[in-house]
């Protein structure tokens, strides 16, 4: 006879092996796409069949992405939040979807897209999907190797099977107070500081590893959201009082991403709390349209503060507020060119830009945009006298256009790791990328399914870094992040390490011991 805490033990150690499948089906159709390209880069003979294949092959690649999303959700419900079903969806939008548009966009559209700066044929094109489902590939396969490496990792914890305990049980302070402090804390820094600050209305600068602090007012809101969807019916108007002012505060910054991430949280707590796939649905339907509708207001009130301040930053509430109002005004005849021009599809769309990084490194012009990524471990408290760090966006506009400007340019991963390294460096960086997002997925596992709600910061850094950061170069987009979520980890390991200490409860903290251990 086997002892019972043995079995029990066994009972609650569910298989890590469905994750795993699926990736590794993922892989195996990305690697046939790759074939697939390779085969008629190597054998097309007119410029008819590379056109049909930058039509065909990228609505393939939107099709891998989504179902390999929608069978991790299906699987494991919290991956949701984790960049293994993030990043499967973010790459489906900006490297599948959005190239699309070089081949059906509306005659404004293209010729609008011939008129910039670079330049693409459609053999470019073409290249510049390769250069997006390898860089793909090898970010999931890293993935896929930590997930064969390291299986008890992927393995959901034990205190998903017991969610019908009291929440207060498994965590040292009520989960409510511990989301009105990340709202209150989180939204005053936001918006009383590190907002006036980069928008130049108090002559102060925030340190760029605080920034990621501004977000913990969208943590304290999915938050809320968890908890009422799970029966604290009374937070409900605690929500609906402070959550509509974040938005609109949020919209004045005139941030796609911020305004995003601010309906997509709570969106997302809802679906932790009810596990509703269909509402979850028509919600993240709502969040796609919002984020299409916005496009177009972002972009001009950012248009608009640039012409009058040269910057893209510098203007207050008043003055936001009144572009703001003046595009509600006037917003048929704002909306007309930029419909007619599709610019919503054309700004998902990073073909053009990867096209160009690809040519600049096979003529000699490689970047070195990770020249200063040691500088971004080192506190500006103990480095008085360090640099601003401006985004490497602005060195690649002026390589484009040959312009010194205040511009920024985009460029995805995949083009920032060719244009400094070429195929080797993609090949390796992106296995890299891939290890760290699946260290990053099973950290934001362990929070979510042991309800550890003082760490679920970390888990919006590591949901910001699967969504945004592949539209970014490597040292703003994986590089930057990461001091803030070690000093963040260290943080709260020590804070919970006092506690216990002090109150002699160990087993109060679920991430504290073993997952998978019994209870006594």
């Amino acid at each position: 006879m086997e002892p019972a805490a043995l079995v029990r033990r066994r009972a609650v150690r569910p298989s890590a092996r469905p994750l795993r499948s699926i990736y590794m089906q993922a892989l195996v159709m990305l690697a046939l796409l790759l074939g697939y390209y390779e085969f008629v880069r190597t054998y097309a003979t007119g410029i008819d069949t590379i056109e049909q294949t930058n039509a065909v092959a990228p609505c393939l690649f939107v099709l891998i992405m989504s179902f390999t999303a929608y069978r991790c959700i299906r699987a494991r419900e919290t991956t949701i939040w984790s960049p293994v079903f993030l990043f499967p969806v973010q790459s489906a939008v900006f490297f599948g979807f959005g190239p699309l548009v070089e081949v059906f966009g509306n005659p404004v559209t293209i010729e609008s897209l011939n008129r910039g700066a670079i330049d693409m044929r459609p053999d470019e094109l073409l290249r510049s999907h390769v250069l997006s489902t390898l860089g793909v590939f090898f970010v999931m396969l890293g993935m896929w190797v930590h997930m064969l490496v390291f299986p008890n990792r992927w393995r959901p914890f034990a205190s998903v099977e017991r969610r019908s305990e009291p929440i207060a049980r498994r965590a040292p302070f009520d989960p409510a107070y511990v989301a009105l402090a990340f709202i209150i804390l989180g939204g005053a820094f936001r918006h009383l500081v590190m907002m006036p600050a980069q928008w130049g209305m108090i002559d102060l600068t925030v340190a760029g590893v605080l920034t990621a602090l501004g977000s913990m007012v969208d943590v304290g809101f999915g938050l809320l959201a968890i908890l009422f969807a799970r029966g604290r019916k009374s937070l409900l108007i605690v929500f609906v009082a402070l959550w509509p002012a974040h938005v609109f505060l949020t919209v004045l910054s005139f941030a796609k991403s911020a305004i995003i991430i601010a309906l997509l949280f709570p969106v997302i707590g809802f679906f932790a709390g009810n596990r509703n796939v269909k509402r979850l649905a028509v919600r993240l339907a709502l969040v796609a349209i919002v984020f299409a509708v916005s496009q177009d207001w972002v972009h001009h009130g950012r248009a608009i503060v640039l012409e009058r301040t040269q910057t893209i930053n510098e203007a207050d509430y008043g003055e936001r507020l009144e572009i703001l109002f003046d595009y509600a005004a006037n917003r048929r005849a704002y909306e007309r060119e930029g419909h007619a021009r599709q610019g919503w599809w054309t700004r998902l769309n990073f073909s053009r830009a990867q096209a160009f990084a690809m040519t600049a490194y096979d003529t000699g012009r490689p970047g070195n945009s990770l020249s200063t990524a040691w500088m971004h471990f080192i506190p500006r408290a103990i480095w008085t006298e360090k640099p601003i760090l401006y985004g490497p966006g602005l060195a690649f506009y002026e390589t484009v256009t040959g312009n010194s400007s205040k511009s920024f340019l985009g460029l995805s991963i995949y083009g920032d790791l060719y244009w400094q390294f070429g195929w080797t460096g993609l090949v390796v960086g992106c296995f890299a990328i891939g290890l760290l997002f699946s260290m990053l997925t099973w950290r934001s596992l362990s929070i979510m399914e042991t309800d550890d709600f003082m760490r679920v910061p970390l888990v919006l850094i590591a949901f910001e870094m699967a969504a945004l950061s592949p539209n970014q170069f490597v040292v703003n987009g994986i590089v930057g992040p990461m001091p803030i979520y070690i000093a963040y980890s260290l943080g709260i390991a020590l804070a919970y390490l006092i506690y216990a200490s002090s109150s002699k409860r160990r087993g109060f903290l679920r991430s504290s011991r073993h997952p998978y251990a019994p209870d006594a």
